[in-house]
């Protein structure tokens, strides 16, 4: 792409998409999921369960050209990552990572614009705190932006105030379903 067609993209452009991908340490199926987010046209890919230890990440970049960021635990279980595809202009200024690879949280400039990308791992057994910790860092870390926001089942694209109004939601499902 040529760098006027990257300045002129937006957000509705891109293609967001999220994968738990239950593993991600044998070489066959790390090439496999990285060749169909290229299929896809992922252009920001939300990865979790990848169980990649801090060293294993490095493999990922050898079969994807962009940005990576991850969180890791340091056994072979859990981990987050954010793949954001070369062609789309993302400028990063902070990342938010939980030590036991269950969240990350990276605020930068997608496409000329002040995002927040978040990608959640909850497991099994729910951790209301975790929930509750991690919604609220979203809220304090990015009160004026556009906010992408994504766990496990999908993702939503909100401005700050109305993730003042989803959150009792979100608890709401955590907590009866």
């Amino acid at each position: 792409l040529s760098l006027k067609k990257l300045m002129k993209l937006s957000l509705d452009e891109l293609r967001f998409l999220s994968w738990n991908v239950k593993g991600l340490n044998h070489p066959v199926k790390r090439n496999r999921v990285l060749a169909h987010l290229r299929q896809l046209k992922a252009g920001v890919a939300f990865l979790q369960e990848t169980h990649l230890c801090i060293a294993d990440h490095n493999h990922l970049n050898r079969g994807w050209k962009g940005q990576i960021f991850h969180s890791s635990f340091q056994a072979r279980a859990r981990g987050v990552a954010i793949l954001i595809y070369n062609t789309k202009p993302f400028v990063p200024k902070d990342i938010i990572s939980d030590k036991n690879g269950r969240y990350i949280v990276v605020v930068g400039t997608l496409c000329n614009k002040n995002v927040t990308l978040a990608n959640f791992y909850a497991p099994n057994f729910d951790d209301v705190k975790l929930l509750y910790r991690t919604m609220l860092l979203l809220l304090l870390i990015c009160p004026f932006q556009i906010c992408l926001h994504l766990g496990g089942t999908g993702v939503s694209i909100l401005h700050s105030c109305q993730m003042i109004i989803l959150f009792p939601l979100l608890l709401t499902k955590f907590l009866f379903f």
